[in-house]
């Protein structure tokens, strides 16, 4: 009888089959271990990140240390004044203003809850500017077009 190395005998998959049949349902302990490759991997990045981090942080430290320090002439005030800026109107009203912003041909008074607009047009530039100095406030307004 003829044995076809494929078939074995002949018929159907007999011994002759070459390969194990495939595991069609992968355990249990495989799909864990996968999950635990994913956190694995997820922790080695942001640990990496981490480090890449402080190593940036570390470098702006040490070129902060290096830079000389600023020249003796110039120097840097973040003290806000001691006197609120004091805005005079046309109309002879004042506005006090601790916060304010100018935006183009607006003057913006803020405080904590409010925020109020006042065209430039409206506000007496000279007197301002008299006012505050005699306060010891230097302020400059824009002209009004």
């Amino acid at each position: 009888m003829f044995a076809d190395p494929f078939f074995g005998l002949g018929y159907g998959y007999g011994a002759g089959y070459p390969y194990p049949p495939p595991d069609y349902y992968p355990s249990q302990a495989a799909t864990s271990n996968d999950n635990n490759d994913v956190a694995l991997t997820a922790e080695i990045q942001r640990l990496s990140d981490e480090i890449q981090d402080l190593r940036d942080e570390r470098k702006l430290d040490e070129q902060s240390r290096e830079r000389p320090p600023a020249s003796s002439g110039a120097t840097l005030s973040a003290v806000p004044p001691s006197a609120n800026t004091v805005f005079v109107l046309r109309d002879g009203r004042r506005i006090t203003a601790k916060n304010f912003a100018i935006s183009g041909q607006t003057l913006w008074i803020l405080n904590e809850n409010t925020a109020r607009k006042t065209p430039l047009s409206d506000i007496d530039r000279a007197a301002t500017e008299q006012a505050n100095a005699e306060n010891g406030i230097e302020i400059h307004l824009p002209e009004p077009k």
